[in-house]
Order: C-alpha cells, then structure tokens, then sequence
C-alpha cells in the first residue's frame, strides 16, 4: 500500500497526541485506544499488531487495545515523521 501525504499527517498527529515512542534495546512506538478502529487504521498503513489488554485492577472499565511497531519498522517510522512532530 502507498502511503499518501495525508497518511503521514494523520499517522503523525494520531501518534503525537494518542501514540508513545520509547527505544531499550530498540525502538519501539505504540499506541493505546478503547476504539479499535483508528488503530486498524494504523495497522493497515504501517504493519505491527493489534493486542487487547484488559486491566483487571479497574474493574467495569472498558478494554483497551494497543497497537505495536518495533524494530527496524518503528525506527523507519519515526525517521519519516520526526519534522511532522511539535517540539
């Protein structure tokens, strides 16, 4: 899939506002929703994977789902959306 200017303004501003981005050993971005439409959305531009995650401490909250992308993948991203990101 091609990804578009657009894309990348979303994928950027998405992972800006919603997303993480940490490296221990390598890098790593991922973000976490109740919904898991935008992060099928993420999933189908850039690859990683979709988890559910359930904390059992907070009961009758809704599940979470979190969207991974690590590795030499994580790195290319954050390569290609670094202007696109505030300071």
């Amino acid at each position: 899939m091609l990804i578009t200017t657009n894309d990348l303004h979303w994928i950027a501003g998405f992972l800006e506002g919603e997303g993480c981005f940490s490296y221990r050993n390598q890098m790593r971005v991922f973000a976490s929703q109740v919904q898991r439409e935008p992060l099928e959305k993420l999933q189908s531009l850039l690859g990683g994977g979709i988890y559910l995650s359930r904390n059992p401490e907070k009961k009758g909250r809704q599940p979470i789902h979190q969207w991974n992308l690590s590795g030499p993948a994580a790195a290319g991203l954050v390569m290609t959306i670094y202007d696109l990101l505030s300071t």
